[in-house]
């Protein structure tokens, strides 16, 4: 039987690469076939009975299977009464995974330990048989002679009564090694038919295809099989041979499974499958299979049973990783990669729902909630929604195990083979992803792992450097830091997590962390594609760096998201952070253009975010007293560094033009997109650390400083300055500002027509059609339409900031620096931040300053450029209608700069 199932996974494998359609399905019939369980009648059925549903067969009895003694002969003794399985599983109940360790008796005569070495050493290797290699029987004829020889040496010092007492325990113990080749037998073969039969199972639902077997039978298939397979092997305490193999099947069988559950939330792929299915069967089986309606109904779940199914096998799970020990590390392995592909399919389903909720929410809408909290707002919105009752079902189960299994989970994440290290953390990433458990979190800091894990990247830190070498040794070190800080970045979701993280000071290892200092090489004229294709396995160095980089951005950016920008200690820390590391953020922000390539404009995109977001007029006030001027002065250069980036950044049409002949020229559409949307974050990230530079928190929010000088003239512009030390020390205008804010209301009004225009073709193409390149067609539409989409939000984003930076230094040159003749103001964040007053750099503004502002404003703002910048807060991004609070912002402060224009009394 074993060869027999190994040659069925082989004939299947190469019919399916061979496309011998027939032959295939012929296979495909039998092994998923309904067999009876009457000895008269065995013959498989039609493939329309070929799916049963677990009401049907896991509530069933089972057939009670056992496998008698012997080298290759193994046989099913039928007791159940009569009732009908899948083929597999029937093959499947052939195996007695109930396989217990003989009793050792107790010998009177012969020494235990003594026994069990002479045991060893009359061993044998089978070179084949039903043991196959590395089998080793005991030789009884070599076993027999050696204790009759031990017998005929004493026998002249045993009393006459005692030979006949020592024969017969050399008999006993020669029926005892019988009985331990008999059971080496069983598990060998046992071992040998359970891979066979994986290996058919696994390749059978890999390369058969949907024309076969459509999407919801063979999730229904694979759900069965599954549920057989943890019903036999979890109540029992089988052996690690069996263990080992048993996971790796269902690990491949959840593989498969949550490739059905993608496809059909993907909707295009279940979509063109199941209308090819009933063309396709029709003419290679003679329309049988189309005609007993597969794929029509007979194997789909209902919302109730699906969720049953999945609970019973995410509870086998967890109850087998309780049960597993931590000697068998593949097990465990095999366990937590099930278990992951379990919670991506729970995920999706979820996933696929709040896609449907936000599509009829204002697309603005921004949740910065704590995640409990929005993840319950989320629940109580969509009522009782199937994904959402299986979410609650998954964290209900899980908590019902108790503590033992997050201190399974959290003892794996920190030691053990990096493999399970790497899995287990993924596990705990992706529970505090589907709800954030409080609890949980809170053990994890009690016990310390959560300490242990910020401690260890410290201590990694040497081997994350070596990953940066030109030819590391392996990139273990790396998985495993990836691992971790999303694993991080998880718990930092949640408003308790962001604030253990800080009390662990986890911003302050990665501050003392020296790989972030490692900065490869700028190459500026050379660009790379999205995805650089490189024939070694490992990546070139610059991605291996930001494969470091990104992840611990991504931390500061989450808890600032989760506490606020308000919360001083995050702000802090974060700083503390960006400091740290000042030499490379230096170079990143001097070497900063719109012409590096994909990966360096993504770091830029990444460091000018976290910069903007942690800026704060109140920052030096967090810090002790002694460091006070040294920080002023490393935020005020910070400072000059992101004002030099803001005229790079304009949405001009010359820098544009100059992007598309140089840089995007032999670039995809996708390629192009990727830039573009990095381009657009960078300058959204300028306007709003100038933004966030020049506002307080008082009441009023007036403005308590300014960014830009008033001479609002073309020779304020430095468009592509060169990157110098004494470019650092120009003053920038005003008119940067304005000109931002005239190209981004262009550009806005000039893509919205691209916009519309892609959706016209998307409408125009037929709703219904089984052509795929159709298909794919739309799809392409689709996703330019939503790339679109994310340019028109940004460009409205640097419209509003720019507008609101226009207005904030109109209020300040006009109603506060007017009284005087003239006014000397600092350029850094006031007077008492960053640099004593007699290092001051101040301008000269007079009245004549602030009247050749207001000339030139009057003629920027014409009814011409009111009404397009109006435009931008109505329907933009595909919106019919916009938000009240959108379109009224831009309306206010386009009539309080009027109003300063118009009525401020300057000559």
């Amino acid at each position: 039987m074993t060869g027999l199932l190994k040659c069925v996974a082989i004939e299947l494998k190469l019919t399916s690469d061979k496309n011998q359609v027939s032959q295939f399905g012929n296979v495909c019939k039998i092994l998923l076939g309904v067999v009876q369980n009457q000895p008269s009648e065995t013959l498989p059925l039609e493939l329309s009975h070929h799916y049963s549903t677990v009401n049907s067969s896991m509530m069933m009895s089972s057939v009670a299977a056992g496998m008698e003694h012997g080298a290759a002969t193994t046989t099913v003794s039928r007791k159940a009464p009569e009732s009908a399985k899948l083929l597999l599983c029937q093959l499947l109940d052939c195996l007695n995974f109930e396989i217990k360790s003989l009793d050792k008796p107790k010998w009177d005569y012969f020494d235990n330990s003594l026994l069990q070495g002479l045991l060893q050493e009359c061993e044998i290797a089978v070179p084949g048989g039903s043991g196959g290699s590395g089998l080793k029987l005991i030789d009884i004829k070599r076993l027999h002679d050696v204790l009759k020889d031990e017998l005929n040496s004493v026998q002249t010092t045993i009393a006459a009564g005692q030979r006949a007492h020592i024969l017969a325990e050399i008999e006993t113990i020669l029926v005892y090694a019988l009985q331990l080749n008999s059971q080496r037998n069983l598990c060998a073969s046992t071992v040998k038919f359970l891979e066979a039969w994986g290996q058919t199972t696994e390749v059978l639902f890999s390369v058969t295809p949907t024309m076969f077997v459509s999407l919801d039978v063979k999730q229904g298939l694979l759900v069965e099989i599954i549920q057989a397979m943890l019903s036999k092997v979890v109540p029992n305490q089988v052996m690690p041979e069996l263990a080992n193999l048993a996971s790796s099947t269902i690990l491949l069988l959840m593989v498969n499974l949550r490739h059905c559950y993608s496809l059909k939330n993907g909707g295009d792929a279940a979509g063109a499958g199941s209308g090819m299915n009933e063309s396709s069967l029709m003419t290679s089986f003679g329309g049988s299979f189309a005609q007993n309606g597969v794929g029509q109904g007979a194997g789909r779940f209902s919302p109730k049973a699906n969720t049953l199914s999945l609970r019973y096998i995410l509870h086998n799970i967890l109850e087998w990783i309780l049960i597993s020990g931590v000697g068998s590390q593949k097990l465990r392995i095999n366990l937590y990669a099930a278990l992951l592909n379990y919670m991506h399919i729970v995920k999706g389903n979820r996933d696929k729902s709040e896609q449907k909720l936000d599509a009829v929410r204002d697309e603005f809408y921004v949740s910065r909630l704590d995640k409990s909290l929005s993840a319950g707002a989320r629940s109580h919105e969509v009522g009782g929604d199937e994904s959402h009752a299986q979410i609650e079902m998954v964290v209900e189960i899980v908590q019902s195990f108790g503590d033992k299994l997050i201190d399974i989970l959290c003892h794996d994440c920190t030691g053990g083979l990096d493999i399970c290290k790497m899995l287990a953390l993924s596990c705990v990433d992706m529970l505090l992803d589907m709800d954030s458990m409080a609890n949980v979190i809170q053990f994890i800091s009690k016990r310390g792992y959560l300490s242990h894990l910020i401690d260890s990247l410290l201590k990694n830190d040497g081997k994350l450097c070596r990953i940066l070498d030109n030819q590391p040794e392996n990139m273990k070190a790396l998985y495993v830091y990836e691992s971790k800080m999303a694993m991080l970045s998880r718990i930092g979701s949640s408003h308790i997590g962001a604030e253990l993280l800080l009390e662990e000071r986890a911003l302050s290892v990665l501050a003392g962390m020296k790989v972030f200092d490692l900065h490869p090489d700028f190459q500026v004229q050379n660009y790379s594609p999205l995805y650089p294709t490189s024939s070694s396995f490992i990546p070139p160095i610059e991605a291996r760096y930001q494969q470091i980089l990104f992840p611990a951005l991504n931390l500061c950016d989450v808890i600032l998201s989760t506490l606020g920008q308000e919360n001083h200690s995050a702000v802090t820390q974060v700083i503390n952070f960006l400091l740290s590391h000042g030499d490379m953020i230096e170079i990143v922000l001097r070497a900063g253009t719109p012409f590096l390539n994909i990966g360096l404009l993504r770091e830029l995109a990444g460091i000018t975010g976290l910069i903007a977001r942690a800026a704060n007029q109140e920052i030096s006030s967090l810090i002790t007293p002694n460091s006070n001027q040294d920080l002023g002065a490393h935020l005020y250069r910070l400072q000059r560094l992101m004002l030099t980036l803001f005229p790079r950044f304009t949405l001009s049409e010359q820098t544009l033009k100059e992007l598309n002949q140089n840089v995007l020229t032999n670039c995809s559409e996708r390629e192009k997109a990727a830039h573009l949307k990095y381009f657009l974050q960078i300058a959204a990230n300028l306007a709003l650390y100038a933004r966030n530079s020049i506002s307080n928190h008082a009441v009023d929010h007036r403005t308590i400083n300014v960014l830009f000088s008033p001479q609002i003239s073309e020779s304020g512009v430095h468009h592509r300055q060169q990157v110098t030390g004494a470019a650092l020390e120009t003053s920038h205008s005003l008119n940067i500002v304005v000109i931002q804010l005239k190209n981004s209301v262009e550009y806005f009004n000039r893509e919205k027509l691209s916009y519309e225009s892609l959706v016209r073709q998307r409408n125009s193409l037929p709703s219904l059609s089984l052509d795929a390149n159709v298909q794919i067609h739309h799809n392409n539409l689709t996703e330019r339409i939503a790339s679109k989409q994310e340019e028109l939000k940004r460009c409205v984003f640097i419209t509003e900031h720019c507008l609101y930076l226009l207005w904030a230094h109109l209020d300040f040159f006009m109603l506060r620096a007017i009284p005087v003749n003239t006014l000397h103001f600092n350029l850094s964040y006031g007077s008492d931040n960053y640099l004593s007053s007699q290092t001051e750099v101040g301008w000269k503004i007079t009245a004549d300053d602030v009247a050749a502002l207001k000339k030139t404003l009057i003629g920027i703002f014409n009814e011409t450029f009111c009404k397009q910048l109006l435009a931008t807060g109505q329907g933009h991004g595909g919106s019919s209608d916009a938000r009240a609070s959108d379109k009224g912002f831009i309306e206010a402060l386009l009539r309080r700069i009027k109003r300063l224009i118009q009525f401020v009394p300057v000559k």
